[in-house]
């Protein structure tokens, strides 16, 4: 997928504090969630004016979880304890899959955190998440 073709928008505005997490990473709930809440995200005030933050909505919630049929949102959505839930690394899918992964490897200079998906995800932006740079994960 090359989200910044589909959606301009929200690739500049998503995509200038952080990397562009694919949409169907959370199911459309999380977005509509995530999308009122700009003023306090997470710690940030990301706030855009309304025209921008509908047209990032309605391509969120239309490229959600629930849109994509493949294996990632299936679980993504199964796992999903509470899709009041905004944070990616908080999802039941996510932690069960990352839980081998040594908590020091999410603090090293090159990762940051667990929010960094790219840093081991080189494809994230993509909607790829299968090639994974195993070199970061020892």
């Amino acid at each position: 997928m090359d989200y910044r073709s589909q959606n301009a928008l929200f690739a500049k505005e998503c995509g200038s504090c952080h990397m562009i997490y694919p949409p169907f990473l959370l199911p459309k709930k999380s977005w509509e969630i995530m999308m009122s809440g700009l003023e306090n995200h997470f710690g940030t005030d990301a706030s855009i004016d309304d025209d921008t933050n509908k047209n990032i909505l309605n391509f969120l919630v239309a490229n959600s979880a629930q849109t994509r049929g493949d294996k990632t949102a299936f679980n993504i959505l199964k796992y999903a304890k509470n899709d009041q839930n905004i944070a990616i690394t908080q999802n039941e899918y996510w932690i069960k899959k990352h839980r081998k992964i040594d908590k020091k490897v999410f603090l090293r200079k090159d990762v940051k955190s667990k929010a960094n998906c790219v840093a081991c995800h080189k494809k994230i932006e993509n909607g790829i998440i299968g090639l994974i740079d195993y070199e970061k994960i020892k």
